[in-house]
């Protein structure tokens, strides 16, 4: 299978990491409180839904934008790593 490389979809640093919940990637910027983007659960859905938003709330927060994971439902029950950095 042929892998594509695709821009950022957003302009943030993609970050990659391993946790109680599995592997989850994830985009980063801003300083500030915490706050966390999800994009829509769909076939087509992407970090680009929330571009606007996160490139906005990039300005006063510490944002995140979740990319993928491996195991959702333990994901949300722990976000600590976003929440540590």
């Amino acid at each position: 299978m042929t892998q594509l490389n695709l821009p950022p979809a957003v302009a943030a640093e993609r970050l990659e990491s391993k946790g109680r919940s599995g592997r989850f990637s994830y985009y980063v910027a801003g300083s500030g409180p915490p706050l966390l983007l999800l994009h829509s659960i769909n076939a087509a859905a992407s970090v680009r839904e929330v571009q606007p938003a996160f490139e906005h709330a990039a300005q006063a927060f510490d944002t995140g934008a979740i990319v993928y994971f491996q195991q959702p439902a333990a994901f949300f029950k722990q976000w600590d790593t976003f929440l540590a950095r």
